[in-house]
């Protein structure tokens, strides 16, 4: 298994391979780690990543100095000061500013916002103290001026949101379609490009489209259609909703497709039924912090099915119940 020092310098070597700065020497030293499986793995996500991302130039050393430290500290790494960051030059950091794979975590850094994109649930703080727990696949980004004159974020994806209190610069995260501002609350946001789902789990939040606004309290759930162009605010009646970052399900005579969408989420897994008859086998049990493991043997012992890998994912199969 490679150290952080070594997964650290194969990082700087992609990304310079990447950017169009690895020299001749440098190439062929990447090379020689790729022969390694797990290294051509890891080469093959973060060329994934970068094939994705949306890049823009013109970044300052110092800030990539500074996001360097952070995620050096991050990782538990000691921090690579300025004398030993030409590894990084200029051009290549403003580019793709750090590529923190060993958390999954990716920071791109540029002259305009900040975005922050992970492939694993990650948690972050933001200058105001405000947490923010980022769910596998999203991408959270903030001007370079957040906080000093008003606190705005954009999300796409999934993420839950720990506000700190404050008044005078009310929090706001963006989605596709909508607003959603709060002074101090915690809620959890799913973003997509039509879609955008809040629940509040304490405090209040509003919600604002281009035609209406949508004020929400601690249990309440409001949903947003870029079809429909509406606001909705329902009871949340998801007991599980947090489950992806808490690991914590509660199942009570849910339908066994629901608990697999559950897991999947919570777990990015591809859990998948065999046939039509075991969806609606009824599952009553909760899981505090179990792995995946311990729970998909819990499954298979109450509902008498077998799980079996396949290319699509990991297959359940049984006679229903």
């Amino acid at each position: 298994m490679r150290n952080k020092k070594n997964h650290i310098e194969l990082e700087k070597l992609i990304l310079k391979k990447l950017t169009g700065e690895a020299t001749t020497s440098e190439i062929g030293k990447l090379d020689l780690l790729l022969a390694d499986a797990e290294n051509r793995q890891e080469y093959e996500k973060l060329k994934k990543t970068w094939d994705k991302s949306r890049i823009a130039h013109g970044i300052l050393e110092e800030e990539i100095e500074y996001e360097w430290n952070r995620l050096s500290t991050a990782i538990g790494s000691e921090p690579e000061g300025k004398k030993s960051f030409p590894l990084l030059s200029i051009a290549a950091a403003a580019a793709l500013l750090i590529i923190g794979s060993i958390t999954g975590y990716f920071i791109i850094q540029t002259t305009g916002p900040t975005e922050l994109y992970t492939d694993v649930i990650q948690t972050s703080k933001l200058q105001d103290g405000s947490v923010i727990t980022l769910n596998a696949n999203s991408t959270l980004a903030y001007s370079r001026d957040y906080n000093k004159e008003q606190r705005e974020v954009t999300l796409s994806g999934e993420a839950f949101f720990e506000v700190i209190k404050d008044e005078e610069k009310p929090f706001i995260v963006k989605t596709s379609g909508i607003s959603i501002t709060v002074t101090g609350t915690s809620f959890n946001v799913i973003a997509d490009e039509d879609r955008t789902e809040v629940v509040v789990a304490s405090g209040s939040v509003t919600l604002a489209s281009n035609r209406e606004t949508v004020a929400l309290t601690a249990g309440q759930k409001g949903v947003y259609s870029a079809e429909s162009n509406k606001l909705l605010n329902i009871r949340n009646d998801d007991p599980n909703y947090q489950s992806w970052k808490t690991k914590i399900f509660e199942f009570d005579d849910h339908p066994l497709d629901y608990v697999l969408d559950v897991l999947n989420k919570s777990f990015q897994k591809s859990l998948y039924l065999e046939n039509e008859e075991l969806r609606e086998c009824p599952i009553t049990v909760t899981f505090q912090k179990q792995s995946f493991e311990s729970i998909l043997e819990v499954l298979k012992s109450t509902l008498n099915v077998r799980v079996q890998e396949t290319e699509k994912g990991l297959m359940i199969s049984g006679m229903g119940c």
